[in-house]
């Protein structure tokens, strides 16, 4: 994996005022959203076609454990999308966005 780039974000209820004062509070007991984009950068071409398949295998409607780099415990992630392309001499990049779930 050649690099990752992390988002997160809290979602809330808001309730906006006339005199300008905001009140919020956490929309439900899992706030958090994070999505992260990662890419596989050197891939022999049956290592592309083996990460693919799996991906696909996933249809994006299960999920599957994924341990960020320098963190210790695996969390819940969907890939939403990914994409691939060639940096020739039969080497391969795979991008995707995983997204944090609760199961």
């Amino acid at each position: 994996m050649i690099g990752t780039e992390i988002q997160e974000r809290f979602r809330v209820h808001e309730v906006r005022f006339g005199d300008g004062y905001r009140h919020t509070s956490p929309a439900g007991l899992n706030t958090k959203e994070r999505t992260l984009n990662v890419s596989f950068s050197g891939l022999s071409e049956a290592n592309k076609n083996t990460l693919i398949n799996f991906l696909n295998s996933l249809n994006s409607t299960s999920s599957f454990f994924f341990t960020l780099p320098g963190e210790a415990i695996a969390s819940l992630y969907k890939c939403q999308s990914y994409r691939y392309t060639t940096l020739g001499g039969k080497r391969w990049t795979v991008s995707a966005e995983f997204v944090l779930v609760y199961n």
